[in-house]
């Protein structure tokens, strides 16, 4: 409305150093302005004021808006028609958190890094041990444990801690030879002996895979002989989570293009980089909960 317009700009013109501000450039365009005019017919000429309240603390004005709101869904208002603006995307979290104690619907779209999310996260440390064991074999042992434990290979807990256990007690095994031991795995009495197999079949083709294929292609293969793309699929959250996956292979093949030949040593590292100088790789996500 024309009312919220004119209120906005009282405060934006006690910015100094805005261009309609600067005398020297006053001089050159003397008509130069920054008014707006409200263009919606419908609402332009409403009678509603803009109210200035001040409160003592964001805690107390994120809570007075929240029950502003819940006597509007009390008086039967369209909620539709309710808007929270916020100086910062983190504070939308304490104000989501206020809507749903009081069962109040809402809608927003946050700004998500997907380096942070935990599927990406997976997948990067797939990479990294990829990595390490072509670089040099048994290097990657560190993190086979917490691989084990990704749901989408299917792996029993129990099992992991059988094989740490053994692993353990016989200090010069190394992880990744006895996970190729069929004998010794059998000896443990393992709750689901296959899957065991299975993982270490398909680790041991990706690494192979590091010196005989792009990383577009790795990254395929990953994704679809680890079961995670099934997992993907079957998690409530699959829409979701296939924009998370599809924007990252979308990433890799992007630095792919620019540089042919990037090695996944390459890679892992341009993304430690990225992380080191808050660089992310950003996508919207929409939150919302029904009535």
């Amino acid at each position: 409305t024309q009312k919220i317009l004119d209120a906005s700009k009282a405060v934006i013109d006690n910015n100094v150093q805005r261009l309609v501000n600067q005398s020297p450039l006053l001089k050159k365009i003397p008509a130069l302005s920054k008014t707006l005019v409200a263009s919606n017919p419908v609402i332009q000429k409403s009678d509603v004021v803009p109210q200035l309240i001040q409160y003592y603390n964001i805690q107390h004005e994120e809570a007075s808006v929240v029950e502003e709101i819940s006597k509007l869904k009390e008086q039967g208002r369209n909620l539709n028609e309710v808007a929270i603006i916020y100086f910062k995307h983190a504070q939308s979290n304490n104000i989501i958190e206020l809507l749903e104690k009081k069962e109040i619907p809402y809608n927003v779209k946050k700004k998500i890094d997907i380096l942070n999310l935990t599927v990406i996260q997976q997948l990067l440390n797939i990479f990294s041990y990829l990595q390490e064991e072509n670089h040099r074999p048994h290097s990657g042992e560190h993190c086979l444990f917490e691989m084990m434990h990704y749901r989408f290979f299917g792996i029993s807990p129990r099992d992991i801690a059988k094989i740490s256990a053994h692993c353990g007690r016989n200090y010069k095994l190394t992880w990744r030879t006895f996970l190729s031991d069929k004998e010794g795995l059998e000896s443990l009495n393992l709750e689901n002996l296959d899957s065991i197999i299975s993982f270490e079949s398909k680790l041991n083709e990706w690494i192979s895979e590091v010196s005989n294929s792009t990383i577009t292609v790795l990254f395929q293969k990953v994704l679809n002989q680890s079961q995670l793309l099934k997992f993907v699929l079957n998690s409530a959250e699959r829409v979701w989570l296939l924009q998370v996956t599809t924007t990252f292979y979308d990433f890799i093949k992007s630095e792919c293009e620019k540089q042919p030949l990037l090695s996944i040593r390459q890679f892992t590292e341009m993304i430690q980089q990225m992380r080191e100088a808050n660089i992310s790789i950003a996508i919207n996500k929409t939150v919302y909960e029904e009535n």
